[in-house]
């Protein structure tokens, strides 16, 4: 009787699992899957950080659009990393995976037990599997980065090259700016007033620094090649070097840009900060000489998947 129920158990568990519908592929890399699941992951983790760092909130449409387009290249990067590990034989050691089991134990053992644990992957829109490559992700990704600049340190790291890469990379955003509930003695506009010295400014009867310090304002060096730009040096990067654009509204008011050379006495004071910028384009140059042989793949589930509907491919 016991034998009977075990093979009724095992028959039932069977057709559970053949009756459950896998979630479908979204994403092609190479020859690495993403599956729609994980592609839901991601289009709410890019909603949530696009909706804490825009500086105007987009509508919803826009931010549909923003949220897929920063999913994918989040997706493709990760496979493009893991294709490049792969290649290049960097894999976990046993104690990497020992320290990944621990630290999921540890995870689980926090929300009380499993039962807590899977309730904090659905709340998060996560599943088991993605969480434990998730977990793997940050591993690859640390073995490829020292691998390139290790590899790239005595070239691009050396003072010449490091200085030529700032100068051809880097840009200061200057700007004053009116807020939007200035007062002004005339009964003009906010908008007004920041024109008016822009007009100045334009004309040489006003610095430009005069005009940061009558209104506000100040000055940012940021690197060109920084995906997430503050808005003001998001505007310098469509300006040539000396162009001024503005009056525009951003978060703070009613905003003059202004695009200025990059400071060598601020690269002398902040060398370790352009490094790290030299060694991220060198490891996002080895990620596009892979993305370049490989191809990338959307399949069409993606555009069915939104921001209302995402726990249903959460499987």
């Amino acid at each position: 009787m016991k034998k009977y129920l075990i093979l009724i158990f095992c028959v039932l568990l069977a057709l559970s699992l053949l009756s459950c519908t896998a979630s479908p592929t979204a994403v092609r890399v190479g020859s690495r899957k993403v599956d729609a699941s994980e592609y839901a992951y991601y289009l709410h983790y890019s909603r949530l950080n696009l909706e804490m760092s825009s500086g105007v909130a987009p509508t919803a449409a826009d931010l549909l659009t923003q949220a897929r387009e920063q999913a994918l290249r989040l997706i493709r990067n990760e496979e493009l990393v893991r294709i490049r590990c792969d290649e290049l034989g960097l894999t976990l050691t046993d104690g990497e995976r020992l320290a990944l089991k621990s630290e999921k134990e540890e995870l689980v053992a926090s929300f009380g037990g499993m039962a807590g644990y899977l309730e904090y992957l659905r709340a998060n829109l996560l599943t088991d599997r993605l969480y434990d490559k998730l977990q793997e992700n940050g591993y690859y990704y640390g073995k490829l980065y020292e691998h390139v600049v290790e590899g790239e340190r005595e070239g691009l790291l050396s003072d010449q090259q490091l200085r030529r890469f700032y100068a051809e990379t880097y840009a200061v955003a200057r700007w004053f700016c009116v807020p939007y509930d200035f007062a002004d003695e005339d009964g003009r506009s906010p908008q007004d007033v920041a024109a008016a010295y822009l007009a100045a400014v334009a004309a040489g009867e006003t610095p430009f620094e005069a005009a940061q310090e009558r209104c506000g304002g100040g000055e940012m060096p940021f690197s060109t090649l920084d995906e997430a730009l503050d808005e003001r040096a998001a505007v310098c990067l469509t300006l040539e070097e000396g162009e001024t654009a503005g009056p525009m509204q951003l978060s703070d008011g009613w905003t003059v840009v202004m695009r200025a050379p990059a400071d060598m006495m601020w690269f002398e004071e902040n060398r370790e900060q352009v490094e790290a910028a030299a060694s991220d384009k060198a490891f996002n140059d080895e990620l596009e000489a892979v993305a370049a042989r490989v191809g990338v793949t959307v399949e069409s589930v993606c555009g069915r998947i939104d921001f209302d509907n995402l726990q249903d491919y959460i499987k």
